[in-house]
């Protein structure tokens, strides 16, 4: 059996990868524009 605190390390860096913002919202943003890009808010 495999020991407890690696399969929650595992587990924990799975959980991780999945909520990382740079590869979950990739897929939903469009390409970058062309040139200078000013953002106001």
């Amino acid at each position: 059996m495999t020991e407890p605190g690696a399969f929650l390390r595992r587990l924990f860096a799975a959980a991780l990868a999945a909520a990382d913002p740079a590869v979950s919202l990739a897929r939903a943003l469009p390409e970058p524009p062309r040139g200078r890009t000013i953002v106001a808010g």
